[in-house]
């Protein structure tokens, strides 16, 4: 494995259980790191996605800014390749912590070291067949397009950040007993398969869209503790 490898592969997910609630974690990413320290729980091991966003939308809000007071074409064209750049990295943050499986421990069946009394699957290949293969075969633009919500600003980005990871936990157990049905074969899709995985890229889709005005919005407005 790589050295990038090593070092984003935490950025993709946050194991809810390991922690406990979302709402509780701190807003810096140092300070999330000394109390994990202190707890003594591995490093490594718990997961960083919520600062991945956080860190990500700052970034384009930055690029926003540097598009703005670009003094020319070149330093424009410059910004809005960047821009467009991060945005498309905080997309595929945002998507990965509505992906219920990406906010647990049990990413890719239930694991063998945890109390499974609801006899959940334990199907090693079931993220790829969730998030590619079942979504490929049954879910289309238009059925997404449908449940999607207009952009707005959003009042406390770390909060709603907070909010959109604790809703895709909420997640975890109700998609498990929908696999429990058969709802994700890709051979053969079902109306609460496709609606469940539909509304959740729509949650991502609001929530991403929401973040992209935010930080334009944001980007037009004064640094604070700068004249």
């Amino acid at each position: 494995m790589s050295a990038m490898n090593i070092t984003q592969a935490a950025d993709h997910f946050f194991d809810s259980e390991l922690w406990g609630p979302i709402a509780t974690i701190e807003p810096d990413r140092y300070a999330f790191l000394e109390k994990l320290a202190a707890r003594k729980l591995e490093l490594i091991k718990v997961g960083y996605l919520p600062y991945a966003i956080q860190e990500n939308y700052g970034k384009l809000v930055n690029a926003f800014r540097f598009w703005r007071n670009a003094k020319t074409p070149e330093e424009r064209e410059s910004a809005r390749a960047n821009a467009v750049y991060v945005a498309g990295v905080l997309g595929h943050y945002v998507g990965d912590a509505s992906q219920p499986m990406h906010m647990s421990i049990h990413y890719n069946g239930w694991v063998e070291t945890a109390a499974n009394p609801k006899n959940y699957t334990k199907d090693r290949g079931l993220h790829g067949r969730y998030e590619t293969a079942y979504v490929n075969a049954a879910i289309e633009d238009s059925i997404v397009r449908r449940k999607l919500q207009p952009p707005q600003r959003i009042a406390m980005v770390w909060d709603s950040i907070k909010q959109h990871l604790t809703q895709g936990f909420a997640d975890l157990e109700p998609m498990y007993e929908l696999e429990k049905t058969g709802e994700f074969n890709p051979e053969q899709p079902r109306a609460k398969g496709t609606d469940f995985i539909a509304t959740q890229l729509a949650r991502a889709v609001t929530m991403l869209s929401n973040l992209w005005y935010t930080a334009w919005l944001e980007s037009a407005e004064a640094v604070p503790g700068q004249k």
